[in-house]
C-alpha cells in the first residue's frame, strides 16, 4: 500500500507498507523499528516468537519511550493484538498517549500526527 502525505516537515515519514516491511526515507525496513521525526532505529527486541505483541513487557518499551513522545503508536504487525496489561498501566502512569493498532494503521496514523506537528513516535512490528 502506497501512503501519501500532503505536508510533513520531517523526511522520516512512512512512504509505503507491505506485509512484513515498510519504507522510510527510501530505506526498506523488515525488522522491528522505532520511527520519529528525528529518524528511525532498530527496536532491539529479543525474538518475540508466535506470541507477538502479547509477549512484550514494559521493559521492551524503554527504547521507544527514550525520546519522550507525547503519543506512542504501537503497530502490532499484520493483525491487531494487545500487549500485556502492565504496558498499558505503565503508559498511563508516565502520561504517554498509547494507541495499539495493526502496523498499516499505525503507519498511516503516524504520518497524520507527524504532519500536525505532534511529538509522536511509532514502534512497529513486521510480523
Amino acid at each position: 500500500m502506497q501512503l501519501t502525505l500532503d505536508k510533513a516537515d520531517s523526511q522520516f515519514t512512512v512512504q509505503s507498507y507491505e506485509r512484513g516491511q515498510i519504507m522510510v526515507a527510501d530505506a526498506v525496513i523488515d525488522y522491528p523499528v522505532i520511527i520519529d521525526a528525528q529518524g528511525y532505529r532498530r527496536w532491539p527486541l529479543d525474538d518475540i516468537g508466535a506470541n507477538g505483541a502479547a509477549a512484550l513487557t514494559w521493559r521492551d518499551f524503554a527504547e521507544p519511550l527514550s525520546g519522550r513522545p507525547e503519543i506512542l503508536l504501537f503497530g502490532t504487525g499484520a493483525a491487531h493484538a494487545m500487549p500485556d496489561a502492565r504496558v498499558l498501566v505503565g503508559m498511563h502512569r508516565e502520561k504517554i498517549g498509547f494507541e495499539v493498532m495493526h502496523t498499516p494503521a499505525a503507519c498511516r496514523t503516524y504520518n497524520v500526527l507527524l504532519s500536525e506537528g505532534r511529538k509522536v513516535a511509532a514502534a512497529v512490528l513486521m510480523i
